[in-house]
């Protein structure tokens, strides 16, 4: 009987530990490293993270949801925080294992916007922890594993110049050099005194 009872019991761990997710806590104030703002007049607004994971071969393609709400972006405060609560990997259910992961970081004056549409962006090297591990049929609070962000992201700038700036610039060009090959034209027409036949009785 006790062997039954006992048998029951690692079974139903067992169970639990499969269906357990992975989770993480979303912020940088736990390990003490702020987001460091870029310096540049371009870097206007405010500063909006998220964080990728993934599992195998550093593989960061998955963004890691608040829990509860399935929001991905994060707001980062005037000190260089943030905080997105607990957070749950999207497609691993096993909790406890190794992953991959990387922040990636975008200024935006208009909300959130996106990261590939910022013309300043960055994100951190890859890095590699292991999750925590959280069963929702246990009835506890949720808990992740302190994300261990090992720097702030590194900024870059990335512009390009607006179409009608560039089609604005082209037509002037255009224009300038029709304007010298005509004043050029007009030059070699008329160079030199006019000569005019006079005749005489």
């Amino acid at each position: 009987m006790k062997i039954s009872i006992a048998l029951i019991i690692l079974l139903g761990a067992s169970v639990h530990n499969i269906d357990a997710s992975a989770t993480l806590e979303l912020n940088n104030k736990d390990v003490s490293v702020p987001i460091l703002g870029y310096s540049s007049p371009l870097a206007v607004g405010t500063i909006y993270v998220t964080i990728l994971a993934g599992v195998g071969d550093g593989q960061t393609i998955i963004p890691v949801e608040q829990m509860g709400t399935g929001k991905t972006i994060f707001e980062v405060d005037q000190n260089g925080y943030f905080d997105g609560g607990v957070g749950v990997i999207p497609g691993i259910t096993k909790g406890g294992d190794e992953v991959w992961l990387k922040l990636i970081a975008w200024y935006s004056a208009t909300g959130e916007g996106a990261y590939y549409g910022a013309d300043v962006r960055g994100t951190t090297a890859v890095w590699s922890q292991s999750s925590g591990s959280w069963d929702a049929s246990l009835g506890t609070p949720a808990t992740g594993a302190i994300l261990n962000l090992p720097a702030s992201p590194a900024f870059q700038v990335y512009t390009t110049p607006e179409p009608k700036t560039v089609t604005l610039s082209i037509i002037g060009g255009v224009a300038l050099l029709t304007t010298n090959k005509v004043a050029k034209t007009f030059k070699g027409k008329t160079k030199g005194p006019h000569k005019q036949s006079v005749r005489t009785a």
